[in-house]
């Protein structure tokens, strides 16, 4: 990613975005719903994950690896990594809810999940 980067012949911001947003981000998140959830201990991942995130930031605008990471990250558009997390949680919660009565994926859940209906 850094060769398409280069400030000599490289992509623009809006391209550098465009990739790692639906390319980059998807995989470096993949598997989140094994851990979290409430009350999970995942102080680690959601460092390492902001991290990442951080280093695309300065990548997509070329700023100074001194920049502030809240300021980097909107000002490449990005939504901060726990708040994505919630959004996706929030929206597999959704998805679990609407599933028919009759579906196999709720004798996997249990008596202890709550359906919402």
């Amino acid at each position: 990613m850094k060769m398409l980067g280069s400030s000599t012949q490289g992509l623009p911001p809006k391209k550098k975005h465009l990739l790692y947003c639906p390319c980059v981000l998807p995989i470096a998140i993949y598997g989140y719903q094994l851990w979290f959830f409430d009350g999970a201990q995942c102080k680690k991942a959601i460092s390492l994950l902001k991290t990442m995130q951080y280093k695309a930031a300065i990548w997509t605008t070329g700023a100074l690896s001194t920049s502030p990471t809240g300021g980097v990250e909107s000002l490449a558009g990005l939504i901060p990594v726990h708040l994505h997390l919630q959004k996706m949680a929030g929206q597999a919660n959704y998805r679990t809810v609407t599933l028919s009565d009759s579906h196999s994926l709720w004798s996997i859940l249990g008596q202890n999940y709550y359906r919402g209906v």
